[in-house]
């Protein structure tokens, strides 16, 4: 199971990044493409996470004292993946919200653009 792990990963990570370099050919901006790659990793941790391709990161277990029961909830990297990915495309949708409410020294890293024009 170790070396076809491997692969899935592989093929998932190198599928991700030809996604970002063929939609960003396509659509001609960085922040599309970005975020189409997002998608496209969402669902490949759904599909890894689906077909057992995965591996445990840590356990949450919660105690209920006055019953005396224990519930154990296992968090796998797929999981963590698809919450990251997650997490990054909901900041990169909203950035141009976002952008004005931040304070200057970080608003300054002019990492996206919000005026419409890519990075030159």
């Amino acid at each position: 199971m170790g070396l076809a792990r491997e692969i899935a990963v592989s093929i998932m990570v190198l599928s991700m990044l030809a996604t970002l370099f063929i939609s960003w050919k396509f659509t001609g901006s960085f922040r599309n493409a970005f975020i189409i790659t997002l998608i496209v990793g969402k669902l490949w941790a759904g599909i890894l996470y689906a077909f057992g391709i995965d591996k445990p990161l840590f356990n949450l277990i919660i105690y209920n004292k006055i019953k005396g029961v224990t519930t154990t909830v296992t968090i796998t990297a797929d999981q963590m993946i698809f919450l990251s990915f997650m997490l990054t495309l909901i900041v990169t949708v909203f950035w141009p919200l976002l952008a004005p409410t931040l304070p200057p020294w970080l608003r300054g890293f002019n990492l996206i653009h919000s005026h419409g024009g890519e990075r030159k």
